[in-house]
C-alpha cells in the first residue's frame, strides 16, 4: 500500500508539473487509490450479456489468490466487461446490448425484469457494496423500454449498512 502512495504521488507531481491540476484529475487520483488498494470479497451479476438470472456469485478469497478459469465462451470476457461497466459512471441510460439473450427471451410482452452488476469489497477496513442496475420491460415482439441506470452504495460499519445512493 505505500508503495501505491508513492506512486500516487508521483504521478500527481508529474501532472502538476505539466499544467494538469484540475478537479478531474483529482477525482480519478482519488478513484485509482480506492481500486488498488480494495479487497474484492464477492461479484453479482443478473442479466448481463451471458450472465442469465440471478445465480451468477463469484466469490474471491480472503486468504490469496483467486483464478477465473473457463474454456472459450464460458464468461471470463464478459465477467471483466461487467465489472467495467459497474465502474463507468459516464453513462445515464442502460442499453440493449448489456441484457442476456436468454433474458429477454423469456420476456412477454408487458413483463419487466433488471440487469443487476454488484461488488463487494473491503477498503480500509470497511466493508462496502457498490451496485448498478437498470430495468427493461419488453413493449411488443421487437422493442423494450429501457430505464436510466441507478447507482446505490452501502458501506458497513460495525452492526449498521448505511446506504449511499447517487451517481459519484
Amino acid at each position: 500500500i505505500a508503495a501505491i502512495g508513492i506512486l500516487v504521488a508521483v504521478l500527481y507531481q508529474v501532472l502538476v508539473r505539466a499544467g494538469r491540476e484540475d478537479q478531474a484529475m483529482m477525482t480519478t487520483l482519488a478513484g485509482l487509490i480506492i481500486v488498488l488498494t480494495m479487497i474484492i470479497k464477492e461479484i453479482r451479476i443478473k442479466n448481463f450479456r451471458s450472465y442469465y438470472g440471478d445465480n451468477n456469485r463469484f466469490e474471491f478469497s480472503k486468504d490469496g489468490l483467486t483464478l477465473i478459469l473457463g474454456d472459450n465462451g464460458d464468461g471470463k470476457t464478459t465477467l471483466f466487461e461487467a465489472i467495467q461497466w459497474l465502474l463507468d459512471t459516464t453513462v445515464d441510460r442502460g442499453r440493449m446490448e448489456h441484457v442476456s439473450e436468454m433474458g429477454k427471451s423469456k420476456l412477454e410482452i408487458g413483463e419487466h425484469d433488471e440487469v443487476i452488476v454488484s461488488i463487494k469489497f473491503e477498503h480500509n477496513d470497511c466493508d462496502m457494496e457498490v451496485e448498478k442496475s437498470f430495468t427493461f420491460e419488453r413493449k411488443d415482439a421487437t422493442s423494450y423500454l429501457v430505464s436510466d441506470i441507478s447507482y446505490r452504495g452501502y458501506q458497513t460499519i460495525g452492526a449498521e449498512r448505511e446506504s449511499v445512493s447517487g451517481k459519484v
